[in-house]
């Protein structure tokens, strides 16, 4: 059974529909005061955005402010618009400063061809008319924001043969302590960041804490991490042969959204055995979000932390949506094959392969659960020493927890001399366990915490829709339309 899917005096380069400068000083992970001169030749790039079909801005080198290059609008008709953006991820509040000058028509009042300056889509200034090289400078709160230039024609000809250039030129951006996104997209819920390579993936360490919970990412394509972990690769020349550093921390946790876009991340690697917290994600806080996200490790590796491992996150209070794991986890105690400790929420997920701890409280799904888990199935292998089960390990310290309409079909064992194991929970201390079933065949187990022992099925009652009464299968509505469950008796 699986679940189912819900004229001109200009010196022009090449213009852009996603413009590529030559910055002074280049993007690195760490942040840093930014300095933008459009100096050519001895830097990196950086990728500019247009939402204007008129995407005509130029780096030139007609009269800059300072050194050899400027930015220059292009050549545009009457009653027309061209914007560049810039997405930039400020660390600390200050100013942001550039260098403006206007050669264009200003008949007074809005009548005019203006530069406009816009942070977050709210107008800033606007100038118009014949003005020299001028600084400018605005005030900028820390987060994720939008920076915009746009130039604009009206439909009139003023003075015209006056002004031969009807044209606008930036300089010398300067910005606070910085990061800019390596990719596509504004991070908002309508235009999330764009995922579609490991360096991208990577990139979402630099927006951790409270500051970015309101951060979107969408993956775009599947990623693969055994290259970017492969010696020569930017992951193994950051890391070592320790593979992935885990997204976040205990006291930098992951706040945003993360929509994997029904994608796979694959060829993950961690061998971090003293690592606490450890997975894709170490920690993700409450009000974080990652859903559609098929993880995968690489073929033979293993991610293998210390206490609270698991292979997307270590410890989780956020909530887990439509996700699956495959592959190999290893830990000491609170190890799952989707989460170590769960604070939070999971819905439809699932694992594959093996789940090994060194210590207590190994389960399928969840190491340790203190908080819920809905819909979901594991036919993964659970190991450990004590409390371990095919969905969860260990379930609540006192508060509530629960799981609901969960299975588990893999083989459970347990080294410890007291038979603290589950076919659904290898131990209840609170919360509760309700109609969840697991196969006693392929676990190997007749019993479960939690549940009475009628909940065991044999393998031919696990490939029978009726015995899952309750559950909301496809292609029948008694139990919603939802569609959270389909049945294939190929499939245990």
């Amino acid at each position: 059974m699986r679940q189912s899917k819900s004229g001109e005096r200009t010196s022009l380069l090449k213009p852009f529909l996603f413009l590529m400068l030559f910055i002074l000083l280049s993007i690195s992970v760490a942040a840093q005061t930014y300095f933008m001169g459009f100096e050519a030749g001895n830097s990196t790039s950086h990728t500019w955005t247009s939402d204007t079909p008129n995407d005509q801005w130029n780096v030139s080198a007609y009269e800059p402010y300072a050194g050899s290059y400027c930015l220059i609008s292009g050549g545009m008709a009457h009653n027309s618009t061209s914007n560049i953006n810039l997405n930039v991820n400020i660390i600390s509040s200050g100013s942001i400063s550039f260098a403006m000058r206007t050669d264009t028509e200003y008949g007074g009042g809005q009548f005019g061809d203006f530069l406009r300056f816009y942070i977050d889509g709210v107008l800033q200034a606007q100038w118009a008319g014949i003005n020299p090289w001028l600084v400018q400078s605005f005030s900028i709160s820390a987060g994720v924001h939008n920076l915009s230039w746009s130039f604009h024609r009206d439909a009139f000809d003023m003075d015209e043969g006056v002004h031969e250039m009807d044209r606008v030129f930036i300089d010398s951006i300067s910005l606070p302590s910085c990061f800019f996104y390596p990719g596509a997209g504004f991070g908002s819920a309508a235009d999330p960041y764009q995922i579609t390579n490991a360096a991208q993936l990577n990139s979402l360490r630099n927006y951790l804490g409270s500051s970015y919970a309101n951060v979107h990412f969408k993956q775009m394509n599947d990623i693969s991490l055994a290259s970017y972990l492969l010696p020569g690769g930017d992951g193994y020349i950051a890391w070592g042969g320790s593979g992935w550093l885990p997204l976040g921390s205990a006291t930098s946790q992951y706040y945003g959204h993360f929509n994997g876009n029904y994608k796979s991340i694959t060829g993950l690697k961690i061998a971090r055995s003293s690592l606490e917290d450890c997975g894709l994600w170490s920690n993700t806080a409450t009000g974080s979000l990652i859903e559609n996200l098929n993880v995968f490790t690489e073929e033979s590796a293993t991610v293998q932390g210390a206490n609270s491992t698991g292979m997307l996150v270590g410890k989780n209070s956020g909530t887990i949506t439509n996700c699956s794991a495959t592959g190999n986890v290893s830990g000491a105690t609170w190890v799952g094959g989707i989460v170590g400790w769960n604070y939070g929420n999971l819905y439809r997920c699932h694992t594959h392969g093996s789940v090994l701890g060194v210590g207590n409280t190994v389960g399928g799904v969840i190491g340790q659960n203190n908080g819920f888990i809905y819909d979901s199935y594991s036919s993964a292998s659970a190991r450990g020493v004590n409390y371990v089960g095919g969905v969860v390990g260990y379930q609540g310290t006192g508060g509530s927890a629960g799981i609901t309409n969960c299975y588990a079909t893999g083989y459970i064992s347990n080294t410890g001399s007291q038979i603290y194991k589950g076919g659904v929970l290898g131990f209840l201390n609170s919360g509760s366990a309700s109609n969840s079933y697991w196969d006693v065949q392929t676990t190997g187990i007749s019993t479960s915490y939690g549940l009475s022992n009628s909940y065991g099925k044999t393998t031919a009652a696990m490939k029978t829709q009726a015995t899952f009464a309750g559950w909301d299968f496809a292609g029948e509505t008694t139990n919603g339309s939802n569609d959270y469950w389909y049945l294939n008796p190929s499939y245990n």
